[in-house]
């Protein structure tokens, strides 16, 4: 493929992906397929055992799936390995490094297993992005484990892809850090790099992405802006967590269970509506942890998996 029309290409594409691992009672994918475009900002959503990991594990060349493709800039990933290693940075979950090193050299191993002479300029502007500048000579073994993640995502961005995929990056790190990594990831999409992101963090995913997949059972279970996804339950919603007791009926309004845990919502208009239904509620039911707001990604998730699991 030439590079034209690698620039024409979808930055993912997934036809039919399937994957039963070997003793596994379900699939860890069942024939999922959607595209990312290139510059999209993008988030992977799904609770565990979705088939977030499988897929990653796939686009990565580290999962043989069953069936269907993969295609990197319109590249078969199984295919050609080699482009697929050049054009994608992963951040993983597991923090894995060789104790030994110290973070430059670290970063200068990485930087060499690409084919990359004189990436110096980049690693430092790596280093002071991420706040490593006064852990440079230290090894990585002694390292805290916020320090440890932000040398794996410098790792992953070493050879400038144009593809970057983050799989929980702010997994267990403090707000700064949190903060440090959103204000370069931002920076790196405005500058074109496609970001996909998998996170248990769902103010995250819906701040930051244009657009969201939601796997679920390893299915997609939904593929739509981030926008269009909130406006399926648009509007101001009360919500509450039922104790005892029965929902009342009351005209005009519709409880709405949240996935399958004790948490209800209700749309509404004004203050006088929300007076109306807990002073309803109170006549039949015990309730607790009320509170007001406009619809989140959160509730969109519960309700999409029906499920009592956050991502």
């Amino acid at each position: 493929m030439s590079s034209k029309e690698s620039e024409n290409s979808a930055a993912l594409r997934v036809l039919n992906l399937r994957k039963t691992y070997k003793a596994a009672a379900a699939p860890a994918l069942d024939g999922v397929t959607f595209e990312v475009g290139q510059g999209e900002f993008f988030g992977l959503l799904g609770p565990n055992g979705a088939g977030k990991s499988t897929l990653i594990g796939t686009v990565a060349g580290l999962v043989k799936p069953d069936a269907g493709s993969a295609y990197i800039l319109g590249r078969d990933t199984v295919k050609e390995p080699r482009f697929t290693k050049m054009a994608v940075g992963i951040v993983p979950q597991e923090i894995t490094f060789d104790p030994f090193f110290t973070v430059r050299e670290t970063l200068r191993l990485q930087s060499g297993f690409y084919g990359i002479r004189h990436n110096d300029i980049w690693i430092s502007t790596l280093i002071s992005r991420l706040g490593l500048s006064d852990k440079i000579n230290e090894k990585v073994s002694r390292l805290s484990g916020g320090m440890k993640r932000r040398v794996l995502i410098a790792q992953a961005l070493v050879h400038k892809p144009p593809v970057i995929i983050l799989d929980e990056p702010t997994a267990g790190v403090d707000v700064e850090l949190r903060h440090r990594i959103w204000d370069f990831m931002q920076e790196l999409h405005a500058h074109g790099h496609t970001i996909i992101l998998t996170t248990h963090y769902l103010e995250e995913a819906q701040s930051l992405c244009g657009r969201i997949a939601l796997l679920n059972g390893g299915k997609l279970a939904a593929l739509d802006t981030t926008k269009a996804l909130l406006s399926r339950f648009s509007g101001k919603r009360l919500r509450f967590t039922l104790r005892s007791g029965s929902l009342p009926a009351i005209a005009d309004f519709v409880f709405e269970r949240i996935g399958q845990t004790n948490d209800y919502a209700v749309s509404y208009r004004n203050d006088t509506d929300i007076l109306t239904v807990l002073q309803a509620l109170q006549s039949t039911a015990r309730i607790d942890d009320v509170h007001t707001g406009e619809s989140s990604l959160e509730e969109v998730f519960l309700h999409l998996t029906n499920s009592d699991k956050r991502p």
